[in-house]
């Protein structure tokens, strides 16, 4: 009986073939040309890498997370590219875009052809869950790539893969997925690389290749670069179109295209997908953020936003960052510039006419609405820096009459002005819509607000350096009040009954000369923190205040008010800070009032007052109250009210606080 073996030996040229394969596949890894032009790419694609732990024979996931042009896709791309040689199969495709094109079956299709041959579609129609295919798959070692991933649903189908994902591919096989929404990731990857702009010298070098190629740049063409590359904030998508627009360009060409860049339309397209995937309410949201809170502390904004929508926004907070459209940076709401301007051109879109625009805050706008009486119940917010108008601004009395819907209004100065631009009739206001959560008024010229102005709604009122006399009269319910900022209203004689400010928690009437009592009304507010009334010289009684949280009393002068408070023998045990009296004496009396004071508030922790001309320095206390920490002390710079209060604090702790 003969056994024959036969031996197939494949041609020479095939086997030179596959050596020479290898080769170039090697030399691809190694060459830099992927990366040409590419600037700051390597220090991310290296960020990737490791992640990745491409010597690792676990099957990793890896999310690339970012805004629309920060560079995901690209990052992806040469990531692939450099380790492509590692993997006998390679899958890259666009799911955001090949789901909009085709359908979740044609893109299986592609990927088990892709990786497993074409004489696998002869078997028909096949699944993800196919004991057939998860038999082929988990012996090949396989890096995949799904990029602009927006939404779950479109990983629904991979689930199975992704999820039982060491059975499913061979060892050492790495998937990355890019989404603009963090949640999408947070759900399958296990780690997550957080794309940042590229910083100023990239930004730098990336838009100089595509704006001047070759050139030298001019004096006024470094002054603009400069400016782009501010105002774009390292997003490469933008350097990237604009420079090559303005290439060749004139200086004036150069200066208006800085003006429209997010009306861009390959930057618009890839900003404004984010934005389509949130509900009624987030859009909203986003835009009142992006008009009116950007830069605010967050906890804050967040509660004026409860406020707008009657409900808690946090969620909806949540989901605009995950999503790559706000960022909270030391605790601040912050957004790019160009979302900025796209939440801008949003609402313009809205009408032809500013005043059925859903936000005003550009000045023009807002000057020709409220001079011109053109405001509409579609206006929900408006905000103005006064210290930037050029003229004086005359309102009608009615100016506010039609706008009914008006939730937030802040007319504000960005820097000190010595000069009211925005007038009233001597009537005053005659209206106020009942719909506002924010109401500030710097300098706010009226003597109160208007009698028909019902303040249920609203969350923070601050009508500082206002003309009021009185804020209004009787009692409101201004349950949802928070924070009452009356500071440097000089005329203010009176403070209504507020009783009813159950969730009051600050209020501020620092230098209200003409104020001779704070309402016994405060005495059963029990979320009040803080009561500032520094410099408010003519108080002569204040109420016995029991509030279990208040932290911060804010008290100046020696004098009636201090008398008064002296005699009282109960109630301050609980402050943690407490700003002690002026002092024109020296260090001795100092030292015998916060003797008197260390009977009676064990708690203060840190006291603050006018540091008397006479002293250089802070005075040493050698029995301080036992839970004294430090002493900050203001240099009087007189006794005349017109100068306002002292503005330098000099700290030092002291011995055995």
């Amino acid at each position: 009986m003969f056994i024959c073996f036969f031996l197939f030996v494949r041609p020479e040229s095939e086997f030179i073939d596959k050596i020479v394969g290898d080769v170039m596949n090697k030399l691809q890894a190694m060459s830099s040309s992927h990366t040409r032009g590419l600037f700051g790419i390597d220090v991310r694609v290296n960020k990737v890498e490791s992640l990745l732990n491409m010597e690792s024979p676990d099957v990793l996931i890896v999310g690339i997370w970012g805004m629309g042009g920060i560079g995901k896709t690209t990052i992806a791309e040469v990531v692939c590219n450099k380790v492509c040689s590692r993997f006998e199969g390679i899958f890259f495709a666009n799911l955001r875009q090949q789901v909009k094109a085709h359908s979740m079956a044609d893109l299986r299709r592609r990927f088990l052809s892709q990786l497993l041959g074409q004489e696998i579609m002869n078997r028909g129609s096949l699944s993800f869950r196919d004991s057939f295919v998860r038999d082929r798959l988990r012996r090949i070692k396989v890096f995949i790539v799904l990029d602009d991933v927006d939404n779950l649903m479109c990983l629904e189908e991979w689930r199975d893969l992704l999820d039982g994902r060491n059975s499913s591919f061979d060892a050492g096989s790495k998937v990355l997925i890019t989404s603009r929404d963090k949640q999408v990731l947070n759900n399958v990857v296990d780690d997550t690389y957080e794309v940042e702009g590229l910083n100023y010298e990239e930004s730098l070098q990336l838009f100089s290749s595509k704006a001047l190629k070759n050139c030298n740049p001019t004096i006024d063409h470094r002054h603009l670069i400069a400016q782009i590359v501010s105002h774009v904030q390292g997003n490469p998508l933008a350097l990237i179109v604009l420079g090559s627009s303005l290439y060749g360009k004139s200086i004036k060409e150069w200066r208006s295209a800085l003006n429209k860049l997010a009306q861009d339309p390959q930057i618009k397209k890839a900003l404004i997908i984010s934005y389509k995937g949130l509900d009624s309410e987030q859009k909203s949201i986003f835009l009142d953020i992006a008009h009116f809170l950007r830069r605010w502390e967050s906890n804050r904004a967040t509660r004026i936003l409860d406020g707008f929508y009657g409900r808690p926004v946090i969620f909806d907070i949540s989901t605009l960052i995950d999503k790559c459209l706000i960022t909270t940076t030391e605790n601040m709401l912050e957004m790019h510039d160009l979302l900025q301007e796209m939440a801008f051109n949003i609402v313009r879109a809205e009408s032809d006419f500013p005043g059925e625009h859903s936000r005003l805050c550009h000045l023009p706008d807002v000057v020709h609405v409220l001079e011109e009486n053109k405001g509409t119940q579609k206006v929900k917010g408006m905000s103005l820096d006064m210290s930037m108008l050029s003229r004086h601004i005359h309102l009608k009395s009615d100016a506010f009459a039609m706008m009914n819907g008006l939730r937030y209004l802040n007319f504000y100065h960005s820097h000190s002005s010595e000069e009211d631009k925005m007038h009233l009739p001597l009537t005053g206001l005659e209206y106020l819509p009942n719909e506002l959560r924010y109401l500030r008024w710097y300098g706010f010229p009226s003597k109160s607000l208007p009698p028909s102005f019902r303040a249920e709604h609203l969350v923070e009122l601050d009508l500082c350096g206002s003309k009021l006399v009185k804020l209004w009269t009787g009692i409101q319910d201004v349950g949802n009040l928070r924070k009452i900022t009356l500071s440097y209203s000089p005329y203010l004689t009176e403070l209504p009954d507020l009783s009813k400010a159950k969730n009051l928690e600050c209020l501020q009437l620092v230098a209200c000369y003409s104020l001779t009592e704070v309402p016994s009304s405060l005495q059963y507010l029990d979320k009040l923190e803080e009561l500032d009334v520094h410099f408010c010289y003519n108080l002569r009684s204040f109420p016995m205040l029991d509030s279990k949280v208040l932290k911060v009393l804010l008290i100046s002068r020696e004098g009636r008010l201090f008398g008064w408070l002296k005699r009282k023998k109960k109630g301050w045990g609980r402050l943690v800070w407490f700003v002690f009296p002026e002092s024109n004496g020296g260090a001795d009396e100092m030292e015998e009032k916060v003797r008197w004071e260390k009977k009676k508030i064990q708690k203060v922790r840190d006291i603050c007052g006018s540091l008397p001309t006479a002293l250089g320095s802070p005075p040493k206390f050698t029995n301080p109250p036992p839970l004294l920490t430090s002493l900050g002390m203001r240099r009087n710079r007189g006794s005349s009210h017109e100068e306002g209060p002292p503005c330098r604090l000099k700290t030092r702790k002291l011995v055995g606080g």
